[in-house]
């Protein structure tokens, strides 16, 4: 379900009117004669600052920071970048750490959990051809939640699974895999629905095999096999609604993450926590990164549990309901 339908579903329950202007995504919100644009969950309540600031990941960094909010260090290379100047900067980690884009998306093109400086090197080499600035940053070992909060309170939780299947002690992993694709809620291009489809592609094979599986294997009855080590639901990962077990602690930290970037009415917060029931320390959660454009389709269609207009408290917000 695209963003963009969730705040129109929450319009129609506000009594909010909704007019599509001309042939174009965008749609313009109007009640009691206030008016508000949407485009995706891109909408008019976001300033310039506020899109540059979680467009540019230093920046939501240091913002953060400044709030006294975690969140992990990196190294940023450039082309130009040498086998000396990786190894040099990247002294200053802490290991393992994430190789990636600066500006990648849906999980792409993600090394995760490299140990040390000389394995480092080929995984910044192997991507500056393609990309500007590579990343690496400090990983984090944890559960990552995508947070729903607006400025003034805290909406949604969702605990973001890799992609992954449940074994029956009965049918191959391939078979598995074919099985969870057949659920209709699983597709391969950009639709309105959430969930995409899995995949045994080198990557997915290459993980099974770390593993100790083929995709001729038949795992034990009730093991969760891994076909995936990030947890995008764009690479096949599960959306799964942990609203009610998420801790106060962890609720004031996504109200506070939002607050630390100017102009920003709303966000996806990133988190990864040790344990997100219990209250938070010093050490047992990160912020990874805040999204201005989340996907509320994540939160109002899960693969498990309780569905969430996470629109409806946006909406009401920001025409003062």
């Amino acid at each position: 379900m695209l963003s963009l339908d969730v705040f129109k579903e929450a319009a129609e329950e506000l009594g909010i009117v909704v007019e599509q202007l001309a042939d174009t995504p965008i749609h313009r919100f109007t009640h009691n004669k206030k008016t508000i644009l949407v485009d995706k969950s891109h909408t008019t309540a976001l300033g310039t600052i506020g899109f540059v600031s979680c467009n540019e990941k230093h920046i939501t960094k240091r913002l953060l920071r400044a709030a006294n909010i975690n969140t992990p260090r990196w190294e940023e290379f450039y082309k130009g970048s040498t086998t000396e100047d990786i190894a040099k900067y990247c002294k200053n980690l802490t290991f393992p750490v994430v190789v990636k884009p600066f500006k990648g998306s849906h999980g792409a093109d993600i090394t995760v959990g490299i140990s040390n400086v000389e394995t480092t090197i080929p995984a910044v080499q192997q991507l500056q051809p393609d990309y500007d600035i590579v990343v690496v940053e400090e990983f984090f070992t944890g559960s990552e939640v995508r947070l729903i909060a607006t400025r003034e309170q805290f909406l949604a939780g969702t605990l973001r699974r890799p992609a992954s299947i449940l074994a029956d002690g009965k049918h191959t992993v391939r078979e598995l895999v074919d099985l969870a694709n057949a659920d209709p809620r699983r597709h391969t291009d950009n639709t309105d629905k959430v969930l995409r489809q899995l995949k045994l592609d080198d990557l997915e094979l290459s993980i099974l095999e770390e593993s100790g599986y083929t995709t001729k294997s038949v795992p034990p009855d009730g093991e969760r096999v891994y076909l995936r080590k990030v947890s995008n639901i764009s690479a096949g990962g599960d959306s799964i609604d942990i609203t009610d077990d998420i801790h106060p602690s962890i609720q004031k930290i996504a109200i506070a993450a939002v607050n630390s970037i100017p102009e920003l009415p709303f966000a996806g917060i990133d988190l990864m926590t040790t344990d997100y029931t219990v209250g938070q320390t010093e050490n047992s959660y990160t912020i990874v990164e805040l999204n201005a454009n989340p996907m509320l389709g994540l939160q109002r269609l899960p693969y498990e549990g309780r569905p969430r207009n996470t629109a409806v408290a946006i909406l009401k917000e920001m025409f003062t309901m």
